[in-house]
């Protein structure tokens, strides 16, 4: 670690944008697993500053989900940032607990496949781990399957749906994290 960081403090300048965002990635890697903060606190909030600069959109599927959160009457924010700088789809209160949801479409997964691709494995983690927040993922497949049956009765068996994920993941206390 100590060449990566002498190098990173030295020429910062020199990192494009990618490789910045990397570093703060990196950072949050340290914190997680050595519980420690290895740059000093202006080449972290150099990476941070940069790390939420980045393109964050809703989907039309993240727009559903928030519709029918809403009809349920919960409560919830749209992409809220956290303290490790990361983006969440969704975060709401359930059973008094701080709940992130991460509405997964197909480009959080590994081509033809229900594995989470590496980037999205690091953000769940990383969310779990050093923002101690309890995350929720919303897999497009079983949405869709939820929610595939007759038109009349799409919205209660998105509510139906949702209310079991969250009830099932607060019940058990599962996180992303493993």
């Amino acid at each position: 670690h100590p060449t990566l960081i002498d190098h990173a403090k030295s020429q910062i300048n020199k990192f494009d944008n990618k490789g910045v965002c990397q570093l703060h990635q990196w950072g949050l890697w340290c914190q997680e697993r050595v519980s420690d903060k290895v740059f000093p606190s202006s080449i972290s909030s150099q990476c941070a500053e940069l790390f939420v600069l980045q393109d964050v959109s809703s989907s039309s599927f993240q727009k559903d989900v928030a519709r029918v959160l809403n009809e349920m009457g919960i409560t919830f924010k749209e992409e809220v940032y956290l303290e490790s700088g990361y983006s969440i789809d969704i975060l709401l209160t359930f059973n008094g607990e701080i709940v992130a949801l991460e509405v997964d479409g197909p480009s959080h997964y590994l081509k033809r496949s229900k594995r989470k691709n590496g980037s999205t494995k690091l953000k769940q983690r990383q969310i779990c781990n050093v923002d101690k927040v309890k995350l929720i993922s919303v897999p497009y497949w079983e949405w869709n399957k939820a929610t595939a049956n007759s038109k009349t009765v799409d919205m209660k068996n998105k509510e139906i749906f949702l209310r079991s994920l969250l009830e099932e993941k607060s019940i058990r206390n599962i996180e992303v994290a493993a």
